[in-house]
């Protein structure tokens, strides 16, 4: 039993270790994921680059939208500046939602590329929202799960962790008083022949 013993701590402390990395890896990448998406629908707009591909998103309501204009950071049209505009929507306009849990929903619509720097990069629409990502609608969803998958096994581990330390505790404890019963039983073993001797 003692060489077992250790075995225990190392592996109640493993599960820890194990719970916290996973947890680590999680809220970074839903950090990522988080930060890789602009809004993309206020007056402040977002920067973008000539030629580099990007990614626009919606929510439902600016799915519906009747009508949305490109604008700079002057409020200046900016549909001749888009080089390339793909729409990545079918006539049932579903997207596949790529937000994380707790956020609004959103997915990808269009993909699209700018023929010059530009500053303050905006959409405007007559509902809704829009947001702006440089990562793919497959990007974002691989990140979205990644990040609820290692919460959820983060939390697994953490509750074996504290599953586990109850058992050790009373363990411990029956070990304790198994050691103090066969500690007593010996000393009233080598105390016995002692007294005999004593009668004799």
């Amino acid at each position: 039993m003692s060489e077992k013993t250790p075995v225990a701590p190392k592996r109640n402390k493993l599960f820890a270790i194990v719970g916290i990395a996973l947890l680590v890896v999680s809220l970074l990448t839903a950090a990522i994921a988080l930060l890789s998406i602009k809004d993309f629908s206020t007056d402040e707009g977002v920067d973008v680059k000539a030629d580099k591909a990007y990614y626009l998103l919606a929510d439902a309501e600016a799915l519906q939208a009747t009508q949305c204009v490109f604008q700079d950071s002057e409020q200046h049209p900016i549909a001749e500046k888009i080089s390339d505009l793909e729409i990545m929507v079918g006539d049932d306009l579903q997207v596949q939602d790529i937000a994380l849990p707790f956020t609004d929903s959103k997915g990808v619509f269009a993909k699209l590329t700018f023929s010059e720097d530009l500053a303050g990069a905006h959409q405007k629409c007559d509902s809704g929202s829009s947001y702006i990502s440089t990562f793919s609608g497959t990007t974002l969803n691989i990140l979205r799960w990644m990040a609820v998958l290692t919460f959820v096994a983060a939390v697994a581990f953490f509750i074996a962790f504290v599953l586990i330390r109850p058992r050790r505790a009373q363990q411990k404890a029956t070990d304790t008083n198994a050691t103090s019963t066969t500690s007593k039983s010996s000393e009233k073993t080598t105390d016995t022949p002692a007294n005999e001797n004593s009668a004799t």
